[in-house]
């Protein structure tokens, strides 16, 4: 700082750190995929022991989120200097929403501490190509522009509906030079990402559906055959848990079989079945729900009937509940 008769100089003034950036950015949708995040900051960060608080090592400052609240450290920091960007690595990162924290401990090379903590939340989305049908018509080209055109229509194939965030995966050969136009970016892949929230009015492809409006547009400079592998990237579909409806039969007779039918529904719509674990020996439960036993030796006991609790994406969810039948066993008359 220099000081003259009528104005001050400041010169390398200290500040407190902040992010410059960070990756994925923040509102951001990624592909699957993605192990790794990046946070660049605007100084010189505190290069210190894994153990000090205030240290860009230390991973206790970064914490991932996921939208039920559950926090995941990063297994490793790696700090880049020369782009003063800490490089987070983590043990896969599945599909949801997130949000990336970093600690307001952290300090920068001149002993700052940031002022506040930092925060920005990304979406992470998964492969469910499995789930949709792709058709390519009507291909065009365009000399003057390099380009190649495809009309394309994705039919929902799957017992349930689609939602946002939706991507369009292409995965281009191994020596395609061009580019996908109107791509919102690549994945680690290299395949290109196109957004379909344009595509769908209300935000649903629901089962059956098809998007039929869409062209895809290759720059292909290098006049090459376009193969394009296409994919579906989304969220899993938030699929409620089916709801038993049907009350247990409490008692059994010696040397009688015991059978309880269970009812349940599926506010989704989505078939389901049924699963006994740890059962009693004898014990049984049919595709459709039916429990049947037979105890033939005389005791008075309380039996549980546990109903494993699973979920599988599609066409079959086990039943979501752990549900307790007390049978009192008396001696047939």
């Amino acid at each position: 700082m220099v000081a003259q008769s009528n104005q001050i100089d400041i010169f390398n003034p200290v500040l407190s750190p902040d992010v410059k950036a960070i990756f994925p950015a923040p509102g951001s949708t990624v592909a699957l995929p993605q192990g790794k995040i990046s946070i660049t900051f605007d100084t010189d960060m505190f290069e210190g022991n894994l153990d000090d608080e205030n240290s860009v090592f230390n991973p206790n400052n970064y914490q991932l989120i996921d939208i039920a609240g559950n926090v995941i450290n990063p297994m490793s920091v790696r700090y880049d200097k020369i782009n003063r960007t800490a490089l987070l690595e983590f043990n896969g990162i599945t599909a949801g929403e997130y949000k990336i924290s970093v600690s307001s401990s952290l300090e920068s090379s001149a002993g700052l501490k940031m002022e506040s903590g930092y925060n920005a939340q990304f979406t992470a989305i998964s492969n469910f190509s499995d789930l949709v049908e792709f058709k390519f018509d009507n291909p065009r080209s365009n000399r003057q522009n390099q380009t190649v055109s495809y009309d394309v229509t994705i039919t929902n194939t799957s017992d349930q509906d689609l939602k946002l965030p939706l991507m369009l995966v292409l995965d281009p050969s191994q020596y395609f030079n061009g580019e996908v136009i109107d791509a919102v970016g690549q994945n680690t892949d290299g395949a290109f990402l196109v957004d379909l929230q344009n595509s769908l009015q209300d935000g649903i492809l629901k089962v059956g559906e098809s998007i039929t409006n869409r062209t895809i547009t290759v720059f292909n400079p290098d006049a090459y055959r376009v193969e394009l592998a296409p994919g579906i990237y989304t969220l899993p579909y938030p699929n409620a848990a089916p709801t038993i409806t049907s009350n247990p039969v409490t008692t059994a007779i010696v040397g009688n079989e015991y059978q309880y039918q269970i009812l349940a529904t599926d506010s989704d719509g989505v078939e389901f079945g049924y699963l006994l674990e740890n059962a009693p020996e004898g014990m049984s439960v049919s595709e459709n729900g039916l429990i049947t036993w037979k105890k033939y030796t005389f005791s008075i006991s309380a039996v549980d009937i546990p109903f494993k609790n699973l979920r599988l994406t599609s066409p079959v969810e086990i039943i979501n509940l752990y549900l307790t039948t007390f049978l009192l066993l008396v001696e047939q008359l």
